[in-house]
Order: structure tokens, then sequence, then C-alpha cells
């Protein structure tokens, strides 16, 4: 090759030479030619060479794509109508000696998958190694062209992020997530869930700190693993949440009896009793709240892991309530039926403020009686529901509107109703004022502005506010109210979170003394003596008293007698939807 290159060179000055012989030493197309030659034979340099090159290289490079294929360090395969291997690469028969045709992937016809042109994706293990291989039919080429990849590091990832996804990372038991789950899987047996709740974990938590605590439930997580291991039936074990842990018992091809349930229970109670756990050579003393559930409480197998685990933890709800170390779910199933009466009263409760119930809301007015003037100059203001013939007290659905914050919706309605009764007349109206209402932005501006629309002084609404000890957390929004020229009552004042040294700071008008008190006047000199008291302090602060609850006419007289102002109570007269304002107190 380099001889021939050579030779060129010399044929090339040769031709120069001749060129410049036919140009006559003149500038013209030969003498150009004979230039270029010349200087292309003296540097070796040729532009046909660098064309020679990109041909050369391009021919490499349809080479290497021809082979690529066969070089592929991955398998690939290409199929025929009946299924038969037509071409595999050197790396499918190595990784994947297993697939001698089609059939081996897929029991589809391999016919439809070329004439249809179908895709298809199949795994395939080949000993500890996964593949996913691919498949496309081409009826212009009549074959199935498959190629795959190793997906082993793929697969193993998502078993860990399983994994990872229903473990306690802390404890290492199963979670919340794994519980439902195996519930579900072993719905066709019986079932028993019992939930542990570390009680005085708090403590715990406060006085070693998180670290030293977190020791605690790992070393209580292992305790459970060994309950487990000492059991006859199939047993797992979780952790819920942090201090609550879950242990599934499982009854294979046989329904549970209670004895069996009480034996297990037995045992799980006297295991717990005897666990001693150290914290670096402390012993913790720690006590223990168990509930429990089994299958034949649910209704029925639909969603059986949630009802289970609903259950089970309703019963551990209610043994909080009651300050029980066991509850059997059980003995509480009528709970249930509390929750529909309690879903049935906010949907009823919704529907109306919505105008899509025939029920509505109502204000009853109950006169309070003056002792000094001996009229009737007052009233408070009372919710009630109309359905149809029935007239229902806030005792049914009070607490329920509570629950879903309906109470400022409440207030708001009761305030317009009570503003139109009074409008027309000089009487003062109160109106009860809750936690809910007090946490209303602009509460204050609310009033303000509906009062105005109805031309109603402030003076003569009486905003009635429940005493409790978080009552003090409203004092400047109570002030608020004061300085616009409303009058202030404290309701059922008298029991439990009495403070008088903080109610001198409410600069209260009134204080309604709790019926409590007041209903057994006649039978408890106790409650008389307290009575008495709570009107004295009242005027040596310069505040009125009104007795709630005054029923008869001895109650009448008694509270009479110790000094209050104000009576209200069925004997005064009962909440009314119309003003009435006639009373003999004979």
């Amino acid at each position: 090759m380099k001889n021939l290159f050579q030779q060129d060179r010399y044929i090339r000055v040769i031709i120069s030479i001749f060129l410049f012989y036919l140009s006559g030493a003149n500038l013209n197309l030969y003498s150009i030619m004979a230039t270029i030659l010349l200087f292309t034979a003296i540097s070796g340099f040729c532009p046909l060479y660098l064309v020679f090159g990109i041909n050369k290289k391009h021919a490499k490079k349809l080479d290497f794509l021809s082979q690529l294929p066969n070089n592929n360090p991955e398998p690939v395969f290409i199929f025929d109508s009946n299924g038969k291997i037509i071409y595999q690469n050197k790396s499918s028969k190595t990784i994947l000696p297993n697939i001698k045709e089609f059939s081996s992937l897929t029991p589809k016809n391999p016919k439809n998958v070329i004439s249809e042109e179908l895709n298809d994706s199949m795994k395939f293990k080949q000993g500890k190694h996964i593949y996913m291989l691919k498949s496309k039919g081409s009826k212009d080429k009549n074959g199935i062209f498959t190629y795959g990849f190793n997906i082993t590091e793929l697969e193993n990832h998502a078993k860990e992020l399983e994994l990872f996804s229903i473990t306690d990372h802390l404890t290492s038991l199963k979670n919340r997530k794994k519980l439902l789950v195996d519930i579900s899987e072993n719905a066709k047996d019986d079932v028993a869930l019992f939930i542990l709740d570390i009680k005085n974990f708090k403590q715990i938590n406060n006085f070693f700190g998180h670290i030293k605590a977190d020791n605690f439930l790992i070393q209580f997580s292992k305790r459970l693993e060994i309950f487990k291991e000492q059991q006859k039936y199939k047993t797992q074990t979780y952790r819920l949440q942090a201090n609550s842990f879950a242990i599934l018992f499982s009854f294979k091809n046989k329904k549970i009896r209670d004895e069996e349930i009480k034996d297990i229970r037995d045992n799980l109670l006297n295991f717990l009793k005897d666990s001693e756990i150290s914290i670096e050579n402390i012993d913790v003393d720690f006590d223990m709240r168990v509930s429990m559930a089994t299958k034949c409480d649910c209704g029925g197998e639909k969603n059986i892991s949630a009802e289970l685990l609903n259950n089970a933890e309703i019963a551990l709800l209610v043994a909080k309530e009651q300050n029980l170390s066991y509850l059997d779910f059980s003995k509480i199933s009528y709970i249930l039926d509390k929750y529909k009466e309690n879903f049935k009263w906010a949907k009823k409760l919704k529907d109306i403020f919505a105008n899509k119930s025939d029920a509505n809301m109502v204000s009853y007015f109950q006169p309070i009686y003056n002792f000094h003037t001996k009229k009737i100059e007052k009233f408070e203001s009372l919710v009630r529901i109309e359905d149809k013939e029935d007239v229902i007290s806030p005792f049914k659905f009070l607490g329920i509107a509570r629950s879903i914050n309906l109470l400022p919706d409440i207030t708001k309605k009761m305030l317009k109703q009570s503003l139109e009764k009074f409008q027309s007349t000089e009487m003062e109206f109160s109106i009860n004022i809750s936690y809910q209402d007090l946490r209303e932005k602009n509460l204050v501006a609310y009033f303000l502005k509906t009062l105005k629309e109805y031309n109603f002084p402030t003076n003569r609404v009486v905003i009635e506010i429940l005493e409790d000890e978080n009552m003090y957390e409203f004092t400047n929004i109570i002030t608020d109210f004061k300085k616009e020229g409303f009058k202030i009552a404290i309701d059922d004042f008298g029991t439990g979170y009495s403070n008088f040294q903080k109610l001198q700071k409410l600069n209260a008008d009134f204080l309604k003394i709790d019926g409590s008190l007041v209903k057994n006047i006649a039978n408890n000199p106790k409650d008389l003596s307290i009575v008495t008291t709570i009107c004295a302090y009242a005027k040596t602060i310069g505040v009125k008293t009104i007795a709630e609850f005054v029923a008869d006419k001895d109650i009448f007289d008694l509270v009479k007698q110790s000094g209050v102002d104000y009576a209200q109570g069925y004997f005064i007269g009962a909440p009314n939807p119309d003003i009435k304002v006639k009373f003999d107190d004979n």
C-alpha cells in the first residue's frame, strides 16, 4: 500500500509538469491544476484519501451494527410464526439456555402475536436471576422480536421497599398496614385480635428521655416475641403506634371457643404481669391496658380487617374512659348503635343547615323571674329542633353539633331568631356562647353587626358563658363584649372550677348558680348553704345571681330565702317558642 502511494505521487508530479507545459507559463486553468497536483504530490495529502477514509469508518460502523445483537450482553431472540427460534445471540444461549421456543415464555399463540403485532412483557427466572423479556410481533418480518434485560436488582429493591413499608423500624415488628393484610388473608379462619397499650409510657418517656424510652419499647417487643413463640395457635405480633401493640391469633379450620379466648387472655395478662424490663439496670414498672375483639363481632367478611381493628380500638378507648385494665368488645357491642345514632344526627344537623330537611332549628325562650320586682324581666334563648310533631331537646343533639363544629352556626341562628322575637319588646334575652364561638374570629364584630341590622341595643343582650377552667383563656373577648355594652353571665357557677379571684377580673353581671346545687336544695342542707354563700359573695362584688332548675314551690321559696336575685326553671315557666310574662308564685 505504501509503494502504491509513492507511485501515485510520482504520477501527479509528471502530470503537473505536463500541465505546466500546456499552460505556456501563463496563468490559466492548466497552470492552476498543475500547481494543485504538485502541492499534493509534495505534501502527500489528497482530498480523495479523506473520502476513502470516511467510507472506511462507515463500513466499520455498519459492520459493528450488524454484529450488535450478537454482541449484546443481554439475551435477544427472534421466533417464527410456529414459535421456533430462528435467531438468538450468544448471551441468550448462555443466560437463558432453558428457552427453546416461544411457548417457554408465554402460552400465547405466536401466529396471533405476529398477525396482530402484539407487544408483550413477561418475567423469566433463571437460577438466582430474574429477566424481563419484551416481545413485539411483526407482520412484515413474519416474526417475533424478543429482547431481555436483567431486573434482579430491581426486584430485590422492590422486595426491600415492601418489607420496609410493612415493618416498624424501631422494634422490627410488623406494623399496622401488615396487620390489616394479615387479617384479610386469614379472613376464612376465626381470628382474635388483642391490642396492648402501655398506660404509663408517657411518664417513662418523660423520666428516662426518648432514647431510653425507645430502648424500653424494643425490649417490650422482644418480650411479645417470646410470648408468641409459646403459643399453640398461629400468632403474629405488631406495633401499631407509639406505645400501642397488637397480637393476632388465627384458628385454622375451626371456630374459636370462649374457653380458648379466656385461656389466651389469662396467659397474656399473666405474661405481661410477670414481664420485667430494665433500663441501665433500673427496673421499670409499667401498667398495661388490653382490649380484644374477634371475627364473630364483625358484621361480615367484606371489610373484616378494618372492622376487626376498629372494634378492638373502640374497646381500648372505652377501657381508657372507664379506667379498665381489660375489655372485651363483645361486652360493649351496643356502642356501635351509639355511633350509628351519632352519624344519623350529624347528617340531620348538616341537612338542617343546608335546607335539605323538613326539620327546623328554632329558639325557645325560658322566662327568668326577678325576686325584687316580682316580674319576669328577661328570657334565656334555648335551642330546639322541631321535627314534624316532635320538639327535640338539645341534650339529644348538642354534643353531636359540638363534635362536628356546628355550635357557631347554631349561635348565629339563635341570635337572629331572638332579635326578631324581642325587637318589639323592652325585655332582655340571654344567649349561650360556647368555646367554639369564642375561638371564632371577629365574634364581637359579628354580634355588633347583627344587632345593628335589627336596631337592637347591646345592653339588652346577655352573653352566657359556661364556667370552666378554660373560660379564662378568653378574658380579652369577654372584656370586649363588656366594652360594647353587652352583659355577661357566668353559667353553671359553683361546681368544680369556681375561682372567685379570677372571676372578679371578668366583671360579670350575673352568676347563674349550677342547677345541680339548686334542684336538691330542699333535701340537702349542704347545697342550701353553698347557694347562700354564693349569693353573699356575689353581693360583695356587685354581681346578681340567678338560680336555675327551680322546679317547684319549695325550691322557689328556699332560693328566695338564700338571697338569690332571679329564678329560672319549670316552676316559673317551661321553654316556649312564644314570650310569656305571666307568673303566679302562689
